[in-house]
């Protein structure tokens, strides 16, 4: 009797146990592809150059009706290429990043150096993911320095990283750089890269050459709204519409200022190291650093610029730049600091080297933005991990950096970008 008890009560168990297994084999588990993101930065691309001519686009407004955008994107200061795209790719002001133009003096050692802070693609790539970084500076940096430590257990992703280069060809831009982004694309698929960083520098060079609101720049933004409708469209080819999301934003905005400052009529350039402008304006711009070649100089020349009142020209000492710039406690900050005020620029010309690329430079920025609004930029975002027709407020530089952590779903380092700002852009935090 006990055999049979035992019996039925093993069959009822066995029975119990394969229809469990039945509803498991029959129950879907949501599938949820693994997130790529393709950041897009489009250098000097204004906050108005979609909204002013519209009705000729196609790209931005397809951003616009399947993602999110922001108000518009505050740079940081200077607003210049280098430090926006440090603080994008760290959510750091220039401050901590150290990182103020183009080429950077270390007082210490007297060399110009590119500092190593930690960029998000290292973040990736220490949680063993590909990164892909192309004409962004400092993927050429080595921030892997201790990748062979002890306790480093899980494999690192690996990096593959083209530097900025200054000869596009601008007759076949549009076909390479399709190219480019198309061969991204065909990576995702592949899972060769799970994050591509890519800088776009046309918008930038035709504003700098022609000015913002000339028909080269219009016709620069029609190029660069084509290529991302052309890459929204491979994304549906691709089938990547549910693990791919595109992030577009630019470095910082463009303005075409009317009135000069020569600065050798007030310093013997001869007499002092400045470092201002960037590539394409090198000798002019609007924020610069004065390094007497004497440092017992450095008073006197300070309380001279100070004392001239020059119209347009604002001149600070180290110690008493405004807090709310965000540059005042880097030690790469030089001993004198001057920034031009909107519609005026400085030219120093006599003193750096020139050439035939910039000497007749039309556009600039650099200015401070919070006074500015042609410093402004965009922010565009389409994937899965995105709301749908979306329009946040303004959101800064130092914001960009959570959401690709987040994306990526890797841990971000502590940094100046504020949550609050952004999370609504998200589809679910």
């Amino acid at each position: 009797m006990k055999k049979f008890q035992f019996a039925v009560i093993a069959g009822f168990v066995l029975i119990a146990f394969f229809i469990v297994v039945a509803l498991f084999a029959t129950y879907k588990v949501p599938y949820e592809p693994k997130q790529r993101l393709l950041v897009l930065m489009i250098g000097g691309f204004r906050h108005d150059y979609v909204i002013r001519d519209q009705a000729n686009l196609i790209g931005f407004p397809r951003l616009r009706v399947e993602g999110v955008r922001a108000e518009y994107l505050t740079p940081v200061f200077p607003s210049d290429s280098y430090p926006n795209w440090y603080t994008a790719a760290t959510g750091l002001y220039p401050e901590s990043t150290g990182i103020f133009n183009r080429k950077f003096f270390n007082r210490t050692t007297k060399e110009l150096y590119i500092p190593k802070i930690e960029p998000v693609w290292t973040r990736a790539m220490r949680k063993g993911l590909n990164s892909t970084v192309l004409y962004w500076d400092g993927c050429q940096l080595d921030f892997l320095e201790n990748k062979t430590s002890p306790g480093q257990a899980k494999k690192l992703g690996t990096l593959t990283c083209i530097p900025n280069k200054d000869d596009w060809d601008s007759n076949t831009i549009f076909r390479d750089f399709t190219r480019i982004l198309y061969s991204i694309l065909d990576d995702f698929v592949k899972d060769r890269t799970s994050l591509a960083m890519v800088y776009y520098p046309i918008i930038d060079m035709v504003g700098h050459r022609f000015g913002p609101d000339s028909n080269e720049t219009i016709n620069a933004v029609r190029d660069i709204d084509l290529i991302i409708y052309n890459l929204l469209n491979q994304l549906d080819r691709r089938q990547l519409t549910r693990s791919a999301n595109v992030y577009v934003l630019s470095d910082h905005g463009m303005s075409a200022p009317k009135h000069r400052i020569l600065l050798e009529n007030y310093v013997n350039l001869h007499e002092v190291k400045i470092w201002i402008g960037d590539l394409y304006a090198r000798g002019k711009g609007t924020f610069g650093m004065i390094l007497p070649h004497n440092p017992n100089h450095t008073e006197s020349i300070y309380h001279y610029l100070h004392a001239q009142e020059i119209e347009g020209l604002h001149v600070y000492k180290k110690e008493d730049i405004p807090f709310g710039f965000h540059v005042k406690y880097s030690d790469k900050i030089g001993p004198i600091v001057i920034r031009a005020h909107p519609d005026y620029y400085i030219d120093a010309t006599n003193y750096t080297e020139t050439d035939t690329k910039t000497e007749g430079a039309i556009g600039f920025h650099g200015y401070f933005p919070h006074e500015f609004d042609d410093m402004n930029g965009i922010m565009y975002a389409v994937g899965p991990s995105f709301r749908r027709g979306f329009r946040g407020g303004p959101i800064e530089q130092v914001d960009h950096y959570q959401l690709f952590c987040h994306v990526m779903r890797i841990r971000a380092k502590p940094n100046n970008g504020s949550w609050v700002r952004v999370r609504d852009f998200i589809e679910t935090y």
